[in-house]
C-alpha cells in the first residue's frame, strides 16, 4: 500500500439516513454492507459505495446493534434489538437464523476458522452456527455482559461483565463453572490479542485492563481522557492501538509484554479525542477516527501521518479495513459513511 501523502487514493462519501453502527466489506464479491442504528442494512458496491446494489432491507424491526462478516465469508450477519439473528446474502437474499421473544441482542463476535457465532442478551450468551444450530448457552454472570469474543482458537468464548470477565469452554459440560477473572469494576468491550498472549477491556473507569496469558496475572493501563472502547493488535501483535484520547495510544506488547514500559503516542500534535481505532491486517500502519470526524493513518515505525479527507465534523463510530486491507471504511453518528480504497 502506498502511504505518501502526496500520491492520492480513491475517497468516496456518501450519507446514510441514520446512525451508522458499522460497515464491512466482501471483498470476493465486490460488496459492502452499513448497517444503521435503525434497523437497516444497505447493501452497496464496494467500488462506488454511492450504488445501492439493491433497496434498503429492513433487517430488524426496532434498531441493529451489530454487523458483522459471516464465518465463511460469503454473507453478513447481523443482530438487534428485536431478538433475531439475520444472515444476509450480497445479492440481497435475507434468513432469519434465530428469533427470541422478548429478547434484546446487544454483542456479537464470529470466529472464522470454528464457524461460530456468539451473540448475547442480559446475562447469556449464546452460540450457533450459520445455520442458525444452537452450540451452547452460557448464563449466570453477575450482571449484564458489555463485550464477547472468541480467543483465537475458537476454544472458549469470554464475556465482560461487572467487577471482570468470565471465560468458558465451548465444548464443556452442562455444568461447567466458568473462570473467572475478577477486577473491581465495570467491564465494557474486550479483545483478545491475535497470538493468544493477552485479554483486555475497556473499562468505565476511563482504563484498560489486561490478563497475560496463560497464567492470567493482571495489569492496567490508564490516563485516558475518555473510556477507550476501540482498541486492537498490529498484524505482527506487537502494537496494542487505542482510543480514548488526543492522538493513538499505542502499549508495546513484544518481548514480555506491556508492563511497567510507557505508552507510544502516534499523532502527538492531536487535539481532538480519538474515538475509533483499526490496525491494518497486513502493514505496521494503524487508522483513527475522531470526536470531530476527522480521520487519518500512522506508522507504527516512524509515527508519519497520512489525513484521509472527510466531509463532517461528526463523530467517527466505526472504522475498519477490509480483510485485504485495501479499503478503509468509516461511518458517523449522523448518517455520513466513507471508503477509502488504496493502491498496492
Amino acid at each position: 500500500m502506498n502511504t505518501e501523502a502526496d500520491k492520492p487514493y480513491a475517497g468516496a462519501a456518501w450519507r446514510e439516513d441514520a446512525f451508522v453502527v458499522d460497515v464491512v466489506a466482501l471483498e470476493a464479491f465486490g460488496c459492502m454492507a452499513t448497517g444503521l442504528a435503525d434497523g437497516t442494512v444497505n447493501l452497496r458496491l464496494l467500488g462506488k459505495p454511492e450504488t445501492l446494489l439493491c433497496p434498503p432491507i429492513a433487517a430488524h424491526k426496532s434498531g441493529l446493534t451489530a454487523l458483522a462478516i459471516a464465518p465463511s465469508g460469503k454473507a453478513f450477519i447481523s443482530i438487534g434489538e428485536d431478538g433475531r439473528v439475520m444472515r444476509i446474502l450480497p445479492d440481497g437474499t435475507v434468513t432469519q437464523l434465530l428469533h427470541l421473544e422478548k429478547t434484546w441482542f446487544e454483542q456479537l463476535a464470529v470466529h472464522a476458522a470454528s464457524g461460530l457465532i456468539a451473540a448475547s442478551y442480559k446475562k447469556t450468551v449464546i452460540v450457533f452456527d450459520e445455520q442458525g444450530k444452537m452450540r451452547g448457552e452460557y448464563s449466570g454472570h453477575p450482571s449484564t455482559i458489555q463485550g464477547i469474543c472468541f480467543d483465537p482458537k475458537g476454544k472458549r468464548i469470554a464475556a465482560t461483565h461487572y467487577n471482570g470477565v468470565s471465560l468458558w469452554w465451548l465444548n464443556g459440560d452442562a455444568g461447567q463453572v466458568p473462570q473467572r477473572l475478577n477486577w473491581k469494576g465495570s467491564h465494557l468491550s474486550i479483545n483478545w490479542c491475535g497470538n493468544g498472549k493477552y485479554l483486555l477491556t475497556s473499562m468505565q473507569e476511563n482504563t484498560l485492563h489486561g490478563w497475560r496469558v496463560p497464567e492470567f496475572a493482571d495489569f492496567q493501563m490508564s490516563g485516558y481522557a475518555i473510556k477507550p472502547k476501540s482498541f486492537g493488535w498490529s498484524h505482527d501483535n506487537r502494537w496494542l492501538a487505542t482510543s480514548g484520547s488526543p492522538g493513538i495510544v499505542c502499549w508495546d506488547c513484544g518481548g514480555k509484554g506491556p508492563m511497567g514500559k510507557p505508552a507510544t503516542v502516534l499523532a502527538q500534535d492531536a487535539e481532538d479525542i480519538t474515538t475509533r481505532v483499526a490496525a491494518h491486517p497486513t502493514l505496521d500502519l494503524v487508522a483513527a477516527g475522531t470526536q470531530n470526524g476527522d480521520v487519518y493513518m500512522a506508522r507504527f515505525q516512524d509515527d508519519r501521518i497520512v489525513r484521509l479527507k472527510t466531509n463532517t465534523k461528526s463523530e467517527i463510530t466505526t472504522l475498519r479495513w477490509s480483510d485485504n486491507g485495501q479499503t478503509l471504511l468509516g461511518g458517523c453518528e449522523d448518517g455520513p459513511a466513507y471508503a477509502w480504497v488504496f493502491a498496492d
